[in-house]
């Protein structure tokens, strides 16, 4: 009668399937645009998913944060071919923050079951940018006069609109 009931105590940290939960699994992802992009933080969240099938648009530089908790088992983060392994916490959590690899899914892994999906939209976007329209002129006693062109990122991302 005791061997059966201390095998599965010895058994359970070597076999990841017979690792208890220890409460409801939470997926919480952020995604943060870049800053040049004036778009806030977005928060993933697993239900919607569920029922909105669009899928999230994703500026290029886009940094991710993606937190679980509840469960002990190892959780991947995959985004199309690639995987990164999150990082396991003291309060049994597990987490992951840096760059958000570029692809059409984003997939929370344990394992063969996902906890959560995204299907993304890649924007191949650009810096803003600044181009002179002719070379700088002589203006006397003031500064030399620079005439730029500019494109509409570039007046949202310093707050003000150029004259034209």
């Amino acid at each position: 009668m005791r061997r059966a009931t201390l095998a599965p105590a010895l058994c359970a940290p070597l076999n990841p399937a017979l690792i208890k939960e220890t409460g409801p699994i939470d997926v919480k992802v952020w995604l943060t645009p870049p800053a040049y992009t004036n778009q806030p933080p977005v928060l993933l969240d697993p239900l919607v998913e569920l029922v909105s099938k669009d899928p999230v648009v994703v500026p290029d530089g886009t940094q991710i944060l993606a937190v679980v908790t509840g469960t002990r088992r190892q959780t991947r983060l995959i985004v199309d071919d690639s995987e990164i392994e999150l990082t396991s916490t003291d309060d049994e959590s597990q987490r992951y923050e840096g760059p958000l690899p570029t692809g059409q899914k984003l997939e929370l892994r344990q394992t063969s079951k996902i906890l959560a999906a995204w299907n993304l939209n890649p924007l191949a976007d650009r810096p803003p940018s600044i181009e002179m329209s002719d070379p700088p002129g002589e203006t006397g006693r003031h500064p030399p006069r620079v005439k730029i062109q500019s494109c509409r990122r570039l007046w949202r991302y310093f707050g003000f609109r150029p004259d034209r």
